[in-house]
């Protein structure tokens, strides 16, 4: 006879703890401002729980893998920087003024990061399979394109 979910058995596998939305986006904003001042590649996943103060299966809530987390921190990055870029750029009217704001914008975002979190995200390889698989033939500027 199957048994029924339980509590209990959610919680033998670490990676399916709940942890409240509020937690979790403290944790990324953590993450990612440790690997944009520090870098990401020679941080271990055991480092941050002691610097977060968190259990691994905590840290693993926010992401699966140790790659997943710097994805999701350099996603966040780069959101958040969009959207201030683009809210700066809405408010303009030339086109012109709208190009070297948005250009602005970007140098001003990056100047944030440190040299390690840039050569770390340079040198960052993904499986291009895994890129192909999800955003098709084209890479992301492809699909962006096909829209």
């Amino acid at each position: 006879m199957p048994r029924p979910n339980s509590a209990r058995r959610m919680l033998n596998t670490p990676r399916r703890r709940k942890v409240d939305e509020t937690r979790r986006s403290d944790l990324l904003a953590s993450v990612e401002a440790i690997f944009l001042d520090e870098g990401f590649t020679h941080v271990t996943m055991g480092e941050l729980t002691e610097r977060l103060h968190c259990s691994k299966a905590t840290l693993y809530s926010v992401a699966p893998t140790k790659e997943q987390l710097v994805i999701a921190a350099t996603k966040k990055f780069f959101a958040k920087s969009a959207e201030i870029i683009e809210d700066t750029v809405a408010d303009l009217d030339s086109p012109s003024a709208k190009v070297s704001a948005y250009l602005d914008g970007v140098a001003t975002a990056m100047r944030r990061n440190s040299r390690d979190f840039y050569e770390d995200m340079v040198s960052f390889s993904l499986d291009s399979r895994n890129l192909r698989a999800k955003y098709g033939a084209g890479g992301p500027a492809g699909r962006r394109a096909h829209r």
